[in-house]
């Protein structure tokens, strides 16, 4: 049996995404696909804002978001302030702000304390 190789990120990706969990990967993955068509003008739901998060939290966070909100797409998009590691996890997409602010409402109530609507425009 061979080692394999370790993993390396392609030029110019986040190196923090190589130690994401499967379930932080394939959210990453649903993401950078809804971006690719999603207009910025377009509104989504911030349920978790990580700075610097334990990759094991991350994957409790999506697993607790599927549950709480078995129909949703939940996603998550990563990035970095300065020295800082930033992960947000995120579902749904609006046409309008008052579309994104009526979701929100609806969230089960562990998520309206917290969670907050943004548009695309500022993710790009």
């Amino acid at each position: 049996m061979t080692a394999s190789a370790p993993v390396v990120p392609a030029p110019g990706a986040d190196p923090a995404v190589a130690d994401f969990g499967p379930r932080a990967r394939a959210a990453l993955a649903a993401q950078a696909a809804w971006m690719a068509s999603a207009p910025d003008a377009h509104w989504f739901i911030q349920l978790h804002t990580n700075t610097d998060l334990d990759y094991t939290d991350l994957e409790h966070q999506i697993d607790a978001a599927r549950t709480a909100l078995p129909e949703a797409d939940i996603r998550i998009y990563s990035t970095h302030l300065g020295e800082r590691h930033r992960v947000g996890v995120i579902t749904g997409s609006y046409a309008t702000e008052q579309a994104a602010m009526t979701a929100l409402q609806a969230l089960p109530p562990t998520y309206r304390k917290a969670a907050y609507i943004r548009q695309v425009r500022r993710l790009r």
